[in-house]
């Protein structure tokens, strides 16, 4: 008997693979991502360039879909990206999961 995960075992972040990936193998990649602060100080045409365009956007903040777990395909799952309003740059960059209400 297999067993199928529904969660995405842990991957490396890798720009080009990011790009061009779906939800799930960008899960996979997410917390690499962030553990690793790849996009911390960086503005958001240099963020842009590693992850390419938001799925979410709004003033000083990106949102990158992503599918972390099972959980994901009703919860709202998403790396954020928040940009500082003087400097407009990347102060943080986290893994989201929360319920959709």
């Amino acid at each position: 008997m297999a067993l199928v995960s529904c969660t995405p075992a842990p991957r490396s972040f890798d720009s080009a693979a990011w790009k061009s990936a779906d939800a799930y193998v960008r899960g996979a990649m997410a917390n690499d991502l962030v553990n690793r602060n790849v996009l911390g100080g960086k503005g958001a045409s240099e963020v842009e360039t590693l992850l390419g365009a938001p799925n979410y956007s709004a003033s000083g903040w990106y949102g990158y879909a992503i599918m972390t777990s099972s959980k994901c395909r009703v919860w709202t799952c998403r790396v954020n990206v928040v940009f500082d309003a003087e400097t407009q740059k990347v102060v943080d960059a986290a893994v989201d999961e929360h319920l959709v209400h």
